[in-house]
């Protein structure tokens, strides 16, 4: 099954990396959350923040996110 880090970089097409990172280095403070995964481009530094890890950091900083599809 593909995920979104599976995706090429949107912007120069280079195979992503995925990284699991503390969540406080992402967003102050990310309570009930000790890692969040992203995806980094080794090609042109770019960061993608899969829909889970979005979901956490909406909900950190108290923003509805729409239901349904991107």
């Amino acid at each position: 099954m593909t995920t979104e880090t599976d995706l090429p970089c949107a912007d120069c097409g280079t195979d992503l990396r995925e990284r699991t990172l503390p969540a406080h280095t992402l967003l102050h403070p990310v309570e009930g959350h000790q890692y969040l995964t992203v995806a980094d481009c080794p090609g042109c530094e770019a960061r993608y923040y899969p829909d889970d890890t979005v979901t956490v950091l909406a909900e950190v900083l108290g923003i509805q996110r729409p239901k349904g599809g991107s």
